[in-house]
């Protein structure tokens, strides 16, 4: 049987990071945008549902982590497919947010699913991985009590079905560094605002 692919990109937009001289904190704020790719029979849409927020504490030395909702759609005709997978991989050439004013400096973003690091097209981030990270699998049982489970079921259904879901990655600043590449402690940026994009895509197989 005839494998389809559908593969969407989710992007992380107008991210910022900003700190006042002396302040104890500093904060960050993405706003999701995506867009979607459709083949002749599938239809994969991928919709961001809030922006994101980073702030840097004194007393951990790090910025926290944030959680980044987003809902699938699935249409199109999948009616001899027996099978379903959805997986994701973080696009580490977009997950960077540079310095505006101020010493030069850039903060790179990761993802986790499930407690783990989604891997990296370019394997950057988190642990280095650059596999795609499965979502869910109807062939392997993978993310039965995932708020995606559901998209399982586009498995076998006709054109004019539509089947949807929502879950979440968590977001965290992975790393710091200068305008060189060298590394950086977050403790020793200087108080800035940081502006970029991340992105994640994701890729639909129905078997």
């Amino acid at each position: 049987m005839n494998k389809l692919n559908a593969i969407v990109l989710g992007s992380l937009l107008s991210v910022s990071a900003l700190s006042a001289v002396n302040a104890a904190e500093t904060t960050a704020s993405a706003t999701w945008q995506a867009s979607a790719t459709k083949d002749s029979e599938s239809d994969l849409v991928i919709t961001p549902t809030r922006a994101l927020n980073f702030v840097y504490s004194a007393n951990t030395k790090s910025f926290n982590t944030d959680t980044g909702l987003f809902d699938v759609a699935i249409r199109g005709d999948h009616s001899t497919a027996t099978s379903f997978k959805l997986e994701a991989i973080l696009d580490d050439s977009n997950n960077t947010l540079f310095s505006v004013g101020g010493e030069s400096t850039k903060l790179k973003v990761g993802a986790r699913w499930g407690g783990n690091d989604l891997g990296s097209v370019g394997g950057t981030v988190g642990a280095k991985s650059t596999a795609w990270t499965t979502l869910v699998d109807s062939a392997s049982n993978t993310g039965v009590s995932s708020g995606l489970w559901n998209l399982t079921t586009s498995a076998g259904a006709a054109a004019d079905t539509e089947v949807t879901g929502q879950d979440k990655f968590v977001f965290y600043v992975d790393s710091a560094q200068d305008n060189a590449g060298a590394a950086k402690e977050f403790k020793d940026l200087t108080n800035s605002l940081w502006e970029g994009t991340v992105s994640v895509a994701f890729r639909a197989t129905w078997g």
